[in-house]
């Protein structure tokens, strides 16, 4: 069995789930509401907002192996045909968010930018921060330049990726990210910052914003040395 054929076989299930969990949003409303904004909340420090399914999430298929091993395709905010292994060639700080939120993704870039700043200048440029669209339609690459942009986002470290949304879902069932429209435009998703080594592995994963992100920071240098 091929590396590809052993990545698709751990995935589909967790596709299946994370298919099932989607489709029966409104089903599953009122236990998400209850256990993932709580936790939100409670790692926040913030009043409970839309946009959080931390309690409920699914943990990170780390087992899988590598993940530049799987077989997406994205384009970047320079509308440039990336694979994942080669946007992850370094230490990787990654990231699922949508530009238009305006609940958690704002607080999930302030702790990416903490962990940006908490790294020593000598070694900040080899570390690669990867943001991957939740909102492929309407998260263009135009429209991820500009989200760069005013977000001051240095582009020899930042990297933005969209694609189409089966490699979303992949994506997002590897990282163990949930995922659903909310009300309105919204997106209700899982807060998670992910430590991924140069090799495609993931090491680290953050779950919840705005608790510290020392043990974050401490996953990133350690893959330095």
């Amino acid at each position: 069995m091929t590396m590809i054929e052993q990545f698709h076989r751990l995935l589909l299930p967790l596709l299946a789930a994370f298919a099932v969990a989607c489709t029966g949003a409104n089903s599953a409303a009122t236990e998400d509401g209850a256990n993932g904004v709580a936790s939100a909340h409670e790692a926040t420090g913030h009043e409970d907002h839309a946009g959080a399914l931390d309690g409920d999430a699914m943990e990170p298929a780390t087992d899988m192996g590598s993940l530049h091993d799987l077989d997406m395709r994205w384009r970047d905010q320079h509308a440039a045909e990336r694979t994942l292994s080669e946007v992850a060639d370094r230490p990787v700080v990654m990231a699922m968010v949508y530009t238009s939120c305006i609940h958690t993704c704002p607080l999930i870039m302030a702790d990416l930018k903490q962990i940006e700043g908490g790294l020593a200048e000598d070694v900040r440029d080899s570390v690669r921060f990867v943001l991957v669209s939740l909102d492929p339609e309407r998260d263009t690459p135009e429209k991820l330049a500009l989200f760069a942009t005013d977000s001051r986002l240095d582009p020899d470290r930042w990297t933005l990726l969209t694609g189409d949304e089966m490699d979303v879902r992949m994506l997002a069932a590897a990282l163990g990210v949930r995922y659903r429209a909310g009300a309105g435009d919204d997106i209700d998703h899982t807060n998670a910052i992910t430590i991924v080594d140069a090799s495609g592995g993931i090491v680290y994963q953050q779950r919840g914003v705005g608790g510290g992100t020392e043990a974050a920071l401490r996953a990133v240098t350690a893959l330095l040395h």
